[in-house]
């Protein structure tokens, strides 16, 4: 069944923990409670589905959509991931924020840190009006978009993967999502600002044209910034949406992964992304590998 936490309480999963759950289970984090998963580089936690095996020519292992979602409802606060591996699901994480901008919390609704979500059947961090800081992630191969932010909110994500080279079908969604808006039940237009949605040092990469799509709507702000990022998107597009406050990134150029079809993410010797980042003070990668001067761009420091 699924796991719920609520009236107020705090799940807490300690380092080496691993869940494997059932055909459409969810995690679901009621109002005012929270999700601490607490991984170390040594000791990850493991959240995937309860079947690991090969039956029927099916690799249960690396099978996307058999389990259901990591769901904060709105009004879940001060929910962390560090050092945690999520695979094989519908919607890796779900974050509901708020219907009013003026009422994001002061605190992020989600931390994400040293993290991997990957092989979901539709999105893999999903954020609905609400405040999400991310650092030194991997996010690869979804069925639809690696990070989607809905609904407007405030986003800032630094040293961060996205790769999107689903294998298993066709893929015409992008793998960064981006909108200030939604239509509601009685099809009028909500306008949600959208306050921040900060890229630095940040790779996005995949099989399609562009995989960036801004979605926005003139009634709300739409604030958006990319610096020292790999980006894979048009020239068209991105002169059309680039904005004074994007800068020194690096568009439509092949990273070289040492192997993506392989999952392997870190960078090739040859890679555009080798000492072309910024220095943020993020010292050391999702390995645990210190981070030079010129850091390389990603979540993967070459050694």
């Amino acid at each position: 069944g699924d796991i719920i936490v609520e009236n107020g309480a705090t799940l807490t999963l300690i380092e080496g923990t691993e869940l494997y759950l059932h055909n459409k289970t969810w995690i679901v984090i009621d109002s005012l409670s929270s999700l601490k998963s607490l991984g170390s580089s040594v000791k990850p936690i493991i959240i995937q589905s309860d079947r690991t095996d090969n039956y029927s020519l099916i690799d249960y292992a690396n099978n996307p959509g058999q389990w259901g979602q990591i769901w904060m409802l709105q009004g879940s606060y001060n929910n962390i991931f560090k050092y945690t591996i999520i695979k094989n699901g519908q919607i890796g994480i779900r974050v509901d924020g708020v219907n009013n901008m003026s009422q994001l919390p002061k605190e992020p609704n989600l931390i994400i840190e040293n993290s991997i979500i990957y092989n979901m059947s539709n999105v893999g961090l999903l954020a609905q009006g609400s405040y999400v800081y991310g650092e030194n992630n991997l996010f690869v191969n979804c069925g639809e978009s690696l990070l989607a932010l809905n609904f407007g909110g405030s986003y800032e994500f630094n040293h961060c993967t996205f790769a999107n080279f689903w294998p298993y079908s066709s893929r015409q969604t992008p793998s960064i999502f981006i909108n200030n808006y939604y239509e509601d039940e009685n099809d009028l237009i909500q306008n949600r600002d959208l306050l921040k949605a900060q890229f630095s040092n940040c790779i996005i990469d995949g099989q399609n044209e562009n995989e960036i799509i801004f979605d926005r709507n003139e009634k709300s702000q739409f604030n958006y910034t990319f610096d020292h990022c790999i980006m894979k998107i048009s020239d068209d597009v991105w002169n059309e949406w680039n904005n004074t406050s994007s800068a020194n990134n690096i568009i439509s150029e092949s990273v070289n992964f040492i192997d993506y079809e392989l999952n392997n993410f870190e960078l090739d010797s040859n890679s555009i992304a080798i000492d072309a980042g910024k220095n943020i003070g993020i010292n050391i990668d999702l390995l645990g590998q210190p981070r030079d001067l010129n850091p390389d761009i990603g979540c993967f420091e070459k050694q």
